[in-house]
Order: structure tokens, then sequence, then C-alpha cells
């Protein structure tokens, strides 16, 4: 993030001391991404719009809706949807091809805009295709 917030400094001319995302925001932003609320892409787009407004991160976050998803059920059918729709990915998997499983894990990414939690995304992925296995 201290790049990010570099770069906005950098390209406005501003030093960090006149930085209108102050610490305890960036904290703030922070906390957000250690505690799962943010992965990266989100919190480079609220960090963006922190600089821009002034605001705090949970703010921003709340009027973005940038928070991940994390609730298993909702992203279990995303997974179980990607799955039905990409058959072909399911049989390479089965045949042997690890890497289906990745592919299939960008279309949940993608179903999902980005927001669902990759992580959580890629153990349910690995676990729907794990039942498909003879």
């Amino acid at each position: 993030m201290m790049t990010a917030l570099a770069a906005h400094l950098n390209a406005a001319g501003v030093e960090i001391g006149a930085s209108p995302v102050r610490p305890a925001a960036l904290a703030e932003l922070l906390a957000l991404i250690e505690g799962g609320t943010l992965g990266t892409t989100q919190a480079k787009a609220a960090l963006e719009a922190m600089y821009k407004s002034g605001k705090p991160a949970a703010q921003v976050v709340e009027e973005l809706g940038l928070a991940q998803v994390t609730e298993r059920g909702e992203i279990a059918s995303a997974v179980a949807q990607a799955i039905a729709e990409n058959p072909s990915a399911v049989a390479d998997f089965l045949g042997g091809k690890e890497t289906a499983a990745k592919f299939l894990v960008g279309q949940v990414m993608k179903a999902t805009r980005g927001k669902a939690n990759p992580g959580i995304v890629a153990e349910l992925v690995a676990a729907q295709l794990g039942a498909l296995k003879p």
C-alpha cells in the first residue's frame, strides 16, 4: 500500500506530510486487508478513493462495495456454477490436468467480479472437483 500511496503522491507532487491519507486511515486500510475484508485489488481501489476523497477506509469500502465475499455458501454456489458451465475443464482436470482447476478458479473470480476470497475459492474448487474423481 505504501508503494501505491507513494505513486499517488508523486503524481500529484505532494510530500508525505501533506497526504490526504493520514497514518490512522492507512492503518485502518491495512487492518481491513489483514482481516480479510479486502484483497489487494480492492485495497488499491479503496486507497485511490481515500486519496481523492479524504474519507476513512471503512466508509470508502462500504460506499464502493469493495468488501470481499467470504461467505462459503455463496462462494460454493459460484464454484458449482463454474463447474457446471465448464465441462471441458472438468474433463481435463479428471484426465490429470491440474491446471484446469486454476481455470475454474478464474471463472469463479470472474463471476464474482473479483470479490470472492481467492483462497476460499481455490479450496472449494479443489473440494468440489475432488468429489467428482472416481
